[in-house]
């Protein structure tokens, strides 16, 4: 039975999806992952997270197949399910703290949907990345439709969801649906010292910045550049922009002390 594993260290909370070889989440599996969500961004000493699957032949392929069964049949039981899922998907996509997945092998379908609720994708070289619920006369419908289409727009969402057909991670980047591609040799150094550098940073002013590249997506113009410029006046009182200036004039580095905006 799969579970997730965890691993904090140096302010990492570190989510391991563990249901070898291809770590697709089940239901109490999902259920957990939002728990272990909720529990790191409601911990102080924790300042960035990361999602990766247990093993090289994927980060997540999904939601198990087997348990499908269960609520075929029944528009209802489906429905209930999927709201029940999107608790996580969304708790993730608009997390306080930065969230990195670090995707090897395969990330398809709802493992798809899970990674590009985070803020970056960091991929090896070998990963493949697809939406082949269609091959199963169905569709993604854990955020895909919506999350997915953002990063890449609707026609290549379409080659996604309507073909079936995974791309690999050269395509990937190309596209705009992951941030970085990584060389095999060097992934995990690389994406340690990824989470490392969101974990130093300033968690006040990457909260609010997290904050306002979302209105920029979900409201008006007007709307959105006035929230940027809200979170603008309210990081002038913090500790941390002020420690910074004052770094930066003795040309030193700074250290961020300020924790997240719970009221946000």
């Amino acid at each position: 039975m799969g579970h997730i594993i965890v691993d904090v260290a140096e302010g990492i909370a570190t989510a391991i999806i563990s249901a070898p070889p291809m770590n697709a989440l089940t239901a109490a599996m999902r259920v957990e992952l939002l728990e272990r969500i909720c529990q790191f961004e409601n911990d102080d000493s924790i300042r960035a997270i990361i999602l990766r699957g247990d093993g090289p032949k994927a980060f997540c392929a999904g939601f198990d197949i087997g348990e499908i069964s269960q609520t075929l049949g029944s528009a209802e039981k489906t429905l209930a399910q999927l709201e029940r899922d999107a608790e996580l998907f969304d708790r993730l996509a608009h997390c306080r703290k930065p969230t990195l997945a670090v995707v090897e092998g395969f990330a398809l379908g709802g493992g798809l949907e899970l990674a590009v609720c985070c803020d970056f994708i960091l991929a090896s070289e070998g990963a493949r990345f697809g939406l082949p619920e269609i091959k199963l006369g169905a569709m993604p419908v854990a955020g895909g439709t919506l999350r997915v289409t953002r990063l890449v727009g609707p026609a290549r969402t379409r080659q996604l969801m309507l073909l079936g057909d995974p791309i690999d991670s050269a395509t990937a980047l190309a596209w705009g649906l992951i941030a970085r591609v990584v060389p095999q040799a060097d992934f995990s150094a690389e994406s340690m010292a990824l989470g490392r550098k969101l974990a130093a940073g300033p968690a006040l002013a990457m909260q609010y910045a997290k904050r306002a590249i979302d209105a920029a997506l979900d409201l008006s113009e007007t709307e959105a550049l006035a929230m940027a410029r809200e979170g603008g006046a309210r990081l002038a009182t913090s500790f941390d922009l002020a420690a910074a200036v004052q770094a930066f004039s003795s040309r030193q580095a700074p250290q961020f002390r300020d924790k997240i905006d719970r009221g946000e």
